[in-house]
């Protein structure tokens, strides 16, 4: 997987960090990478809060902190591109288009390792109740400063940070009694990027390992992220 991070990233050239990142993502089948990253200490080299995430994310919903969970949708995000996850209507050819060297699903499976990277920036404790509310926005500018750092291309570096900003949406439009009004917003502001983060949010969906109170919950969430895109899928064929 790569060379041995025996130096702090910093002294390394950006060029060559960005570069064994990504090279890493791309041969890692396994979706094990972090995982080895972590226990070898160059994670925390590479990315900011990994062990402080380990600390958070217990809540109503997650059984797990979130540095498990963020590693739980990452598997499930290269399950997806060896297509073992289907989500109906959606193709994981659409992640095969290259971006500097390395494909969509590349920088994708990066996205979701980090869309919850924001989760301890957040992180409130109030009396009985655990807050990670904007969580997806502390991680949008989390992974911005990350992309720039590593000199990302423009095009993955937005790809990446839209889909982390955005991942909330689908079970926002879930909750809301205005679910037609939230959806309309989501398309108009993220056009060409919903699918991916449908994709996103249904690799998130299935990396949640939840209580059982729960789980009829999630089929229906489910189903919901498949009929927006189904909705997004009807637009867009009008519009050509």
């Amino acid at each position: 997987m790569g060379y041995s991070f025996e130096k702090k990233a910093a002294n390394i050239n950006v060029n060559h960090i960005f570069n064994y990142i990504m090279q890493s993502i791309h041969d890692d089948s396994a979706g094990i990478i972090f995982e080895i990253w972590d226990k070898e200490n160059v994670l925390i080299e590479l990315l900011p809060y990994m062990n402080e995430l380990k600390t958070v994310g217990k809540c109503k919903y997650h059984i797990d902190d979130a540095f498990t969970h963020m590693n739980y949708v990452y598997k499930n995000f290269k399950a997806f591109l060896r297509g073992e996850i289907i989500i109906r209507g959606i193709s994981n050819e659409m992640f095969s288009r290259s971006i500097s060297g390395f494909s969509i699903g590349d920088y994708m499976s990066l996205a979701a390792f980090t869309h919850d990277i924001g989760k301890y920036r957040a992180y409130k404790n109030i009396g009985d109740s655990v807050s990670f509310k904007n969580h997806e926005f502390f991680g949008a500018e989390i992974m911005e400063e990350v992309c720039t750092k590593y000199n990302f291309p423009s095009e993955a570096k937005n790809l990446i940070i839209n889909c982390i900003q955005a991942h909330m949406y689908p079970l926002n439009i879930s909750k809301s009694d205005k679910s037609e009004l939230i959806m309309k917003e989501f398309f108009e502001k993220y056009k060409e990027y919903v699918p991916y983060i449908l994709v996103l949010a249904y690799c998130d969906l299935e990396g949640k390992r939840l209580y059982e109170n729960k789980i009829e919950e999630k089929n229906h969430y489910r189903k919901l992220i498949e009929k927006i895109f189904f909705e997004y899928s009807t637009i867009m064929n009008s519009i050509d």
